[in-house]
């Protein structure tokens, strides 16, 4: 098993974080970009034949997207809504 090191990263609580996705894609360019991601992930479909490795690959992928797009809608992953109107 390999171990992955970590660097330092910023810790912030989700309801920042949605708040933050909530700002960034409530823009035009934001929607253009999370609409491109939704199209490459979540949108797209795999032939029977994929191997679990890409099957996995894209389920990640599908998952992050589907997390900024629920940010960006103001919800956190258990539902809550954030505060309207941009980062405090």
């Amino acid at each position: 098993m390999t171990t992955l090191s970590r660097t330092k990263t910023p810790r912030y609580d989700e309801e920042t974080i949605a708040r933050c996705a909530e700002h960034v894609f409530a823009q035009e360019e934001g929607q253009c970009l999370l609409a491109y991601l939704r199209g490459i992930t979540i949108d797209r479909v795999l032939s029977p034949a994929c191997d679990d490795a890409t099957l996995r690959h894209v389920e990640g992928q599908r998952y992050l997207v589907a997390r900024l797009i629920r940010w960006s809608e103001g919800r956190t992953s258990s539902g809550q809504t954030t505060t309207k109107g941009g980062l405090t």
